[in-house]
């Protein structure tokens, strides 16, 4: 929770009761590494994140992402917190063509559903190249480069499921 008073904060309290009553709008970022050729992309990127706030989780692997703020688009918000996240230097290649997968986080457990207890989560979720050398802070502890096919096997969130959504929809793209 940023400082009160902060652009698009509200105070602990009332933000406890809001998150009890209304979904939360949020953004997540897998970013993908661009082909040496510029032709696609080679891997996906994931922050190892402590989750602190989320009892028993520990540390786990995740998308890039968070609440949007009042007034801010969900461009800027992704920016933001890519930025907040893998620092200043990076950039997204912003591509119009492929359209965000809308996952969904819902308080208690449910097949389909990403799982975070401290809120319902509404999440458009972009795959987007990542340009710059990504340093982790802030809520990331580590960040890595996977290869498709050799995911990490320790997700928070249950990311994992947007995630294998995306690429599936990554390999149609390239056979297509």
């Amino acid at each position: 929770m940023g400082p009160q008073g902060e652009r698009g904060w509200i105070a602990e309290a009332e933000w406890e009761r809001v998150r009890t009553i209304l979904p939360i709008a949020c953004v997540d970022v897998l970013p993908l590494k661009p082909a040496p050729d510029g032709s696609g992309w080679t891997h996906v990127g994931l922050i190892l994140r402590d989750l602190w706030d989320v009892p028993g989780d520990g540390k786990k692997w995740c998308l890039v992402g968070g609440r949007i703020r009042v007034g801010e688009s969900i461009r800027e918000a992704a920016l933001r917190h890519v930025r907040e996240t893998l620092g200043a230097d990076v950039r997204l290649r912003w591509d119009p063509i492929l359209r965000p997968i809308v996952a969904e986080y819902l308080r208690a457990p449910k097949r389909g559903f990403g799982l975070d207890p401290r809120n319902h989560c509404v999440t458009p979720t972009y795959a987007l190249r990542l340009v710059g050398t990504p340093v982790p802070r802030g809520e990331a502890a580590d960040f890595r480069w996977f290869l498709p096919n050799k995911l990490p096997s320790e997700f928070g969130f249950r990311a994992d499921l947007v995630i294998r959504k995306w690429l599936q929809v990554l390999a149609a793209e390239m056979d297509g």
